[in-house]
């Protein structure tokens, strides 16, 4: 199913960018003493692997927004570090939604540590997709149940993460092909992906019995399957 998915890469006016997305499940390591294991957001012992310069855009009356760059900032304000380039974008409302005057200007400032040599837009666009990836992370660690890696063994969290990797590869196929299907669903799909939680509920986890039967196996469907036009599509395509 695979081989037909395209992996392309991210152009910018400068270069051209292969996104790697990484987020982190602890290691469990509960109960032990090893050297720089501390307590983790799982609840457990483990490890875990603007203005003078910006760009003004009006966006609307009461609404502007900046972009740029500094290059004068040091991470953690350690004097032994070098300064880092950061992107920025700041949000300075003088007038709500409705159109009301605040009384003090509402700033919303975010900043993007980077050694990327494009433009503020640019940094920004890119950092904002990467923020997109936070939702496959999402559904990697917890429809997957990663949350938490099985073992404290590095060998066994390996193997566990490719079998992983090859189900959601799969199951993230299917939810895209299922939506492409959507005439076909018994319920409403107005999205162009469905989550695997969603994918794993509606197809796999349907119910079937396998029977042999004049020396063919079959996979026998209920009469009041409702996703059955579906799945017997997926199968045709897959077979």
């Amino acid at each position: 199913m695979l081989k037909h998915e395209n992996f392309g890469t991210i152009k910018t006016q400068y270069q051209d960018y292969i996104p790697l997305d990484v987020d982190v499940s602890p290691l469990d390591n509960s109960g032990t003493k090893k050297e720089k294991s501390s307590y983790t957001y799982k609840g457990h012992d483990g490890f875990a692997l603007a203005k003078r310069v910006g760009k003004a855009t009006e966006v609307r009356e009461g609404k502007m927004y900046y972009t740029g760059t500094t290059s004068h900032k040091i991470p953690g304000n350690r004097k032994d570090l070098p300064a880092v380039e950061v992107a920025f974008e700041v949000t300075e409302r003088t007038l709500d939604h409705k159109g009301n005057p605040l009384l003090l200007p509402q700033l919303e400032v975010n900043t993007y540590w980077t050694n990327l040599p494009d433009d503020a837009e640019s940094i920004i666009d890119l950092y904002h997709n990467h923020g997109k990836s936070e939702q496959f992370h999402s559904e990697l660690k917890t429809d997957m149940d990663l949350e938490r890696l099985p073992s404290n063994s590095f060998a066994t969290n390996e193997l566990v993460l490719r079998l992983a990797m090859i189900s959601f590869n799969a199951l993230k196929t299917i939810g895209i092909d299922t939506a492409e299907l959507k005439e076909l669903a018994p319920i409403k799909i107005d999205v162009k992906r469905r989550r695997i939680k969603s994918v794993l509920q509606d197809i796999i986890y349907s119910a079937c019995k396998y029977v042999e039967s004049g020396g063919y196996h079959k996979v026998k469907f209920g009469c009041d399957c409702a996703w059955y036009p579906v799945i017997s599509k997926l199968y045709a395509k897959y077979a």
